[in-house]
């Protein structure tokens, strides 16, 4: 997974966004906050699937959804899959689209579209 300036900036808004909130933020997350947009980044060991293995078995959605991505990327869409489900099942948005994106690439569309449909409702309760 190569890492880009998108995702650095994405974690530094993620970290500022928790401040306010006070939400807690995963680890590796606030590593990569700390990185400059210009920075490269020799090592993918703290975004590998292990590091996100730890948090998603902790319950982190959000790490559920990096495993979910991370296995597509490396062509394991089943494993995307059992992730993504997790992480839908929990209430997690992303993982619900992305969970209907790989059942639309199934063949599936009808199952794609409960998803779709159930993070559109999640997102229209929490405004």
């Amino acid at each position: 997974m190569t890492i880009k300036p998108s995702h650095i900036a994405a974690a530094k808004l993620k970290v500022a966004t928790a401040a306010k909130t006070g939400e807690s933020v995963p680890d590796w997350i606030r590593e990569l906050a700390t990185r400059s947009l210009t920075d490269t980044i020799p090592s993918q060991e703290s975004l590998s699937i292990p590091a996100f293995r730890t948090d998603a078995d902790a319950g982190n959605t959000n790490a559920m959804v990096n495993l979910g991505l991370l296995y597509m990327e490396q062509g394991e869409p089943n494993q995307a899959k059992e992730w993504y489900r997790k992480a839908a099942d929990a209430g997690n948005t992303n993982a619900m689209v992305n969970l209907g994106l790989l059942l639309r690439k199934r063949g599936q569309a009808d199952l794609a579209e409960q998803w779709w449909r159930r993070a559109a409702d999640a997102k229209r309760s929490e405004a």
